[in-house]
């Protein structure tokens, strides 16, 4: 069965880590059907029937979703605030800049894509800064970020998509705290984490060699708890449709 499930090149190339890591950027866009790295599989084949089946199931499709739903809080900031600043964490692809409205009209005043990976962030600005969206890459490593080491601030949003199924809690808090210290007043920060409970866990594991830190919603509600509570206007969390990927968003009080 594991040599058959390696026919999918969604499954194959989590298990091979050319990255060095199974949730890849580009792992992730075999979850999109983006072909514009990855050769997509010929079509009425083993492989390809088994990559349908794959990106069909709950985790992958809650990956799409999220990647709609990031592009969604990019347009919000930019409906909220004119000139808004978006940093993306961890951004890899940053592909939910295809679906923001705000960034392909220019309505964004600035969006830092900050990665530890080059390779991701040169196919950001191929795709994205290159073509005129206001797109600045940043090369970090992500220790940096959650030692305070980087200058970040007057965001008036923050994301990061993935980066918190691989941190443990210690220092998921702390990179929690770090990110929104750098927000402005008003600014929005939105954490994500997969959940417990994921019917594809399994499948990821065995056929994938691909292990994240699972958490429930109370677990990545605790992110923010380093936070000082008269510094939070409104802390909520939710999930998506499949419930596979929990959220948590944490707006910050204005300065009276």
């Amino acid at each position: 069965l594991f040599h058959i499930s390696q026919l999918c090149p969604f499954t194959s190339h989590g298990y091979s880590k050319p990255r060095g890591y199974a949730g890849d950027a580009l792992l992730l866009d075999w979850i999109y059907g983006d072909n514009r790295i990855n050769n997509a599989p010929i079509a009425n084949t083993k492989s390809a029937e088994l990559y349908r089946i794959t990106t069909s199931c709950p985790a992958a499709t809650a990956v799409r979703w999220r990647k709609q739903h990031l592009a969604n809080l990019i347009d919000d900031s930019a409906m909220r605030k004119r000139n808004a600043r978006v940093l993306s964490i961890a951004c890899g692809h940053l592909r939910e800049a295809d679906e923001s409205i705000a960034l392909n009209n220019g309505l964004i005043h600035e969006l830092v894509a900050l990665d530890q990976d080059g390779e991701s962030l040169h196919e950001v600005d191929r795709q994205y800064a290159a073509k005129g969206m206001p797109v600045v890459t940043t090369l970090a490593p992500i220790r940096d970020v959650i030692a305070g080491r980087l200058k970040l601030e007057n965001f008036d949003l923050i994301y990061s998509a993935g980066l918190y199924d691989y941190l443990e809690d210690s220092l998921a808090r702390k990179l929690c705290t770090t990110l929104f210290d750098a927000l402005s007043p008003g600014g929005r920060l939105v954490l994500t984490n997969f959940l417990h409970g994921t019917r594809d866990i399994a499948y990821m594991e065995a056929m994938m060699d691909w292990f994240l830190i699972f958490r429930t919603q109370s677990e990545i509600v605790a992110f923010a708890d380093d936070i000082p509570a008269d510094q939070i206007a409104r802390l909520h969390s939710y999930q998506c449709p499949t419930a596979s990927v929990g959220y948590v968003s944490i707006r910050k009080r204005w300065i009276e």
